[in-house]
């Protein structure tokens, strides 16, 4: 009896130090339960970070401009990439969005920002040329002739004197425009340390990407990677949120640009006063975009 017990004290004692007494003992035990992982299993990257628990997730939406994927395959995502004008923008890879009715007016410039092209919702309604001023002469004079370097502007003739926005166009499109751009899209666009005022409405130009174009022209097409094929431009001062590039000492992000651009005396990238700072859209209001570190308004598409 006694070597009975001794036996059976010896298998308890064996199976709890193995944790798997309920399995060796009790009949009710899961036949299908799946063991644990192996807690001696080494990491897969044992130089790979832990990733941060308090960094905010990704929330896609659906639209190129807002899925998480860099769908361009340029390195930025969403509204980091300069392409991008908000929630609804459809189209990473070039300043087309990809929305139905949207810019497709060559001369006739309403509020870049706003989803469609025309004047009677947002009271933009500006020519071309107000915004092209390497080309004042050709607009000034309405010459056409290529052979002088002149862009063929057919449509209403442009009147230097009906250059400034209708306080409803700056009340209405403000609001929807990123730092570094004007109503208009004529933007600050930088690409590997190299900024520059582009128009940026595919509109006016030959194709609205510059795909099968090994080395576009300008007037060919305009594109972030390609931002001498793009048409220079002149800023609207009245409608816009200002900002970017307009002092060495500026704190605000051009499209295109990241922290590491910022001059030395930045601590962190900082947003016009319209706006605040984010990381992601989520950081944002609903009916916001988080456009290059500031939260901006966007249309919504119902």
């Amino acid at each position: 009896m006694n070597l009975h017990r001794t036996l059976l004290a010896l298998v308890i004692t064996f199976a709890a130090a193995c944790g798997s007494s309920d399995v060796a003992l009790d009949s009710d035990a899961n036949p299908n339960a799946v063991a644990d992982a192996d807690p001696n299993a080494p990491d897969a990257d044992p130089n790979a970070p832990d990733a941060d628990p308090n960094a905010p997730e990704c929330s896609a939406t659906g639209t190129e401009c807002n899925n998480c994927i860099d769908d361009d395959e340029d390195g930025v995502i969403d509204g980091a990439d300069p392409e991008c004008t908000g929630l609804e923008d459809n189209d990473e890879g070039s300043f087309a969005t990809d929305i139905p009715g949207d810019n497709i007016d060559a001369i006739k410039q309403d509020c870049f920002f706003d989803g469609d092209s025309g004047s009677g919702n947002d009271g933009c309604d500006l020519h071309v040329c107000c915004f092209l001023e390497p080309f004042i002469d050709c607009c000034e004079g309405n010459e056409t002739p290529q052979a002088d370097g002149c862009i063929d502007f057919t449509g209403p003739k442009y009147d230097a004197n009906k250059c400034t926005p209708t306080q409803q166009c700056i009340d209405s499109c403000s609001p929807l425009t990123p730092p570094g751009c004007d109503c208009f899209g004529c933007c600050t666009i930088c690409e590997g340390g190299n900024c520059q005022d582009v128009l940026t409405n595919p509109a006016i130009y030959e194709q609205e990407n510059c795909d099968g174009l090994d080395n576009p022209t300008e007037g060919q097409c305009c594109e972030s990677e390609n931002l001498d094929a793009c048409y220079s431009c002149t800023k609207s001062d009245e409608c816009g949120p200002g900002g970017c590039n307009d002092d060495p000492n500026d704190c605000i992000l051009c499209p295109g640009q990241t922290e590491a651009d910022l001059p030395d005396t930045c601590n962190e990238a900082e947003c016009p006063a319209t706006s605040t700072t984010c990381t992601l859209t989520e950081d944002c209001a609903s009916d916001e975009y988080c456009s290059n570190g500031c939260c901006v308004a966007s249309i919504i598409i119902n």
